[in-house]
Order: C-alpha cells, then sequence, then structure tokens
C-alpha cells in the first residue's frame, strides 16, 4: 500500500491498497485511470474521454461525450444499450419508434409513430391474448367515450372472428364459414367470382348485370326503361325472354 500526496503544482496524488484480489486506487502519480477497483463487485476507471464502471461480470456502462452506453464503449445516441432491455412500467417518448429502422427514411409522414422493418424475411406484429378474449387495434380522436375507438380491428378468439369497425360500431366481420356485414355494402364495380373473371356482377347507376361464363344473363335496369332482361337484350343469340 502506497500514498503519494503533491502539491497542485506537482499534481502528484495516489491512493493505492491492494492486495492479490483486492484494492483501491485512486488518483495517479504515473499517467494511470482513475480506478476505485472493486472488492470483487466494482470498478469504476476515467480518462480523459470517458468514464466506465464494470461490475464482477464484466458488465459495463460509458459514459462518453454525454452518452450513455450499457454493454458499449461506443454509445452513439444519448442512451445506446448492447442487447435486451426489460421495462416493467410505462415506456413513453415524445419521438417516432423505429424497430430496425429509421423512422424518417423508412416510412411517409402519415405513418411515422412506429415503423417496424425486416431486412431479408417477412416481418410483422403480433397480439396474443387469452382464448377466451380479443386482440384490439383502436383508432382514436379523443379522449373520452367512443372517440377512443371511432374505428377499430378486433381479432374475437371466443368466436374466432375478425370484426372491423367505423364510427364506433361494428361494420363487417369475418368468421371461419361467412362474411357479415351490418350496414350498407357498397360496390363500385363488380363483384366477381374469385376462381372465373368472367363471372361477375357489375353495378351501374340504375342497373344490374349479372353475367356468367362471359355470358350476361341477367339485366335489370330502372330510369326510364325499366325492365329485368333474363338471358341480356338486343341482337344478343342469349336471350331468352324479357319482363
Amino acid at each position: 500500500a502506497d500514498v503519494i500526496l503533491e502539491s497542485a503544482a506537482g499534481r502528484k496524488t495516489r491512493l493505492s491498497a491492494h492486495d492479490a484480489s483486492n484494492y483501491l486506487h485512486v488518483g495517479s502519480a504515473s499517467n494511470h485511470d482513475f480506478h476505485i477497483v472493486r472488492n470483487n463487485s466494482i470498478r469504476i476507471a476515467t480518462s480523459s474521454t470517458q468514464t466506465t464502471v464494470y461490475d464482477a461480470g464484466g458488465d459495463f456502462f460509458v459514459l462518453k461525450d454525454g452518452k450513455l452506453g450499457i454493454k458499449t464503449s461506443s454509445p452513439t445516441a444519448n442512451l445506446t444499450v448492447n442487447g435486451d432491455a426489460s421495462i416493467t412500467g410505462e415506456l413513453k417518448t415524445d419521438g417516432n419508434v423505429g424497430i430496425n429502422a429509421d423512422p424518417a427514411t423508412h416510412s411517409n409522414t402519415a405513418a411515422r409513430n412506429l415503423v417496424i422493418k425486416q431486412d431479408s424475411t417477412g416481418g410483422g406484429i403480433t397480439i396474443s391474448t387469452a382464448t377466451n378474449a380479443g386482440g384490439n387495434i383502436y383508432f382514436a380522436d379523443g379522449t373520452a367515450g367512443d372517440s377512443l375507438y371511432r374505428g377499430y380491428l378486433t381479432y374475437n378468439h371466443t368466436i374466432d372472428t375478425m370484426i372491423v369497425g367505423a364510427a364506433a360500431d361494428t361494420r363487417f366481420a369475418i368468421d371461419a364459414t361467412a362474411t357479415q356485414v351490418t350496414g350498407d355494402l357498397r360496390i363500385t364495380q363488380k363483384i366477381i367470382h374469385g376462381g372465373d373473371p368472367d363471372t361477375f356482377i357489375q353495378m351501374l347507376e340504375d342497373r344490374i348485370i349479372f353475367e356468367v361464363g362471359g355470358l350476361q344473363l341477367i339485366d335489370a335496369r330502372e330510369a326510364g326503361t325499366d325492365y329485368v332482361a333474363i338471358g341480356g337484350l338486343g341482337d344478343n343469340g342469349d336471350v331468352n325472354f324479357i319482363v
């Protein structure tokens, strides 16, 4: 053990007390880092550019250029963690969140608050709930009442049904066997058979056409003509009769 104290002009300060396993070293008389060394638990080291704290397992954090790094000696942000982080309370941020992504680069400004990027394979978000509960994504425009869920996407595990809501009410639901629509179903083009593009129902202004296999079988019109044609109309050879 040795103690070296000198005036400010000499700038020598050293306090060392150590054996084979435990020691304390404060200051330096020969250009050493500043150490408070562990007693098998903690070591603190400083240099002109950073401060490092170690534990007995070799884990450490670094304070460098005003940035804090955990298990990294080169922090690139105010807090840089090399490894997992576990938080038991709320995590709040005033900025955007990117998972393997830079939000400003990998998103549109209208949808930048949470950005998920996967470079080489598929990516996604999983919502896991109990078998007798539901998973929800809500679209809110206020802080009370149904303004908290003006639009929503819900999967109800109890009945295995996907539910789509708008104006704070269910408008569309899909289960394993059928699709249920609450309210109007508005079609601007055609309802087409999935395996046969020549079979469809077409909605026009004051007119509905049923076509099967490329043949117009039913043509229902209003607005001055007021008829239903079975098999088509005019010179079409498929016309059977007109009511």
